[in-house]
């Protein structure tokens, strides 16, 4: 199917995944490029209906504002506009996500530094342009070569999600994962609409734990600070732990979590190799 953005052509080729707002699919420009396209399609099983107007709106603004932002570690936003009425995005075509390399297993400690930087290098320039990504999760994180960049930035609040889904006996973690609820700050989950640069921080502490362990643990042993390390370097647990303060403000600003990671990476690597 072809269909026309605000800034050119495209094609569709492939679905490669869905979630609660958007279906994404495999699509080439009119060049030839292959790109990303983010369709909105809402899943209303997941999704209240009567908030699909407002997360369609988010949707819009997302795209709008997306283009206008410029990084190496934020994934580039290309354009934007609707198909048969429902709007979308077009983005670089990621390699894979964070979270479909920890499906093969946790990452080795080295290279989790690796990714933590690039992710944080990518959060200190979202929050200097005063914007907050909001839905920091290894499925979110998303890797070019050996480069890891954020993405799609959160526009679904908890509260924007169908109470039949939220208020099921039968949720698992995978479905939970759908609504990023183990990666959601205490205060997010309390007043979704209030989220600040600390939440980003608590996300990307849970995602770290995540790609050392291939588990989240639960919010409440999180908030009770009773949950398994999650390495045995003292210098990155004991960030870990920081960054999951139940307390926003005990939490480690991104500048800090800069320095602090440096620190432990260049400790970590072996005698006599170069940086």
């Amino acid at each position: 199917m072809k269909f026309e953005g605000s800034h050119g052509l495209y094609e569709l080729k492939a679905k490669l995944g869905n979630g609660a707002v958007a279906h994404v699919w495999r699509c080439s420009s009119s060049t030839g490029e292959q790109l990303a396209a983010k369709v909105m399609c809402p899943n209303q099983d997941l999704l209240d209906p009567k908030f699909i107007n407002n997360v369609r709106q988010r949707f819009i603004r997302e795209a709008r504002n997306g283009i206008k932002l410029s990084h190496p570690n934020i994934v580039r936003y290309l354009d934007y506009g609707e198909l048969d009425e429902h709007p979308f995005i077009i983005m670089e075509l990621a390699d894979c996500s964070l979270g479909s390399v920890l499906k093969t297993g946790s990452l080795p400690f080295s290279d989790t530094l690796e990714v933590m930087l690039c992710c944080l290098s990518g959060l200190k320039y979202l929050h200097g342009q005063n914007c907050t990504h909001r839905d920091i999760k290894p499925d979110n994180i998303l890797k070019f070569g050996t480069k890891y960049v954020l993405g799609d930035m959160g526009i679904v609040r908890w509260s924007d999600m169908n109470p039949k889904f939220t208020s099921a006996g039968t949720l698992t973690r995978d479905s939970i994962r759908l609504g990023s609820w183990h990666y959601m700050s205490p205060e997010q989950r309390a007043t979704p609409h209030q989220v600040t640069e600390a939440s980003d921080i608590y996300a990307l502490g849970i995602s770290w734990y995540e790609m050392l362990t291939q588990q989240t643990p639960d919010p409440a042993n999180v908030a009770a600070k009773h949950f398994p390390p999650a390495t045995t370097n003292t210098a990155a647990e004991k960030l870990i732990r920081q960054m999951v303060a139940f307390n926003p403000t005990e939490r480690p600003s991104v500048s800090v979590l800069l320095e602090e990671v440096e620190r432990i990476r260049m400790a970590s690597l072996p005698p006599g190799q170069l940086v």
